[in-house]
């Protein structure tokens, strides 16, 4: 495995702890407080934050997928070509 894919999935992996935390509070803590909820400034920031970079490592992860699988197809025609 590629080194670089293999930090990309550690990171996807420990990202998805912040943003599951962060989902959880603001869960407990809208259901505790009604319809008076306020969403803390700095949740919103922890739970945008980390979405954002899931979605970037995650499609990371699925274009590295078919990319390996394209680049296997071009090289094995290329050689039953020869």
């Amino acid at each position: 495995m590629n080194p670089l894919n293999k930090w990309n999935r550690k990171l996807h992996r420990w990202l998805g702890l912040p943003f599951i935390l962060a989902f959880i509070v603001l869960v407990v803590s809208s259901l505790s407080q009604g319809d008076a909820f306020q969403l803390p400034g700095w949740l919103a920031a922890v739970a945008i934050g980390s979405l954002l970079a899931l979605l970037l490592t995650g499609v990371t992860m699925f274009v590295q997928h078919y990319w390996g699988r394209w680049q296997r197809a071009r090289r094995s025609s290329r050689t039953a070509a020869s």
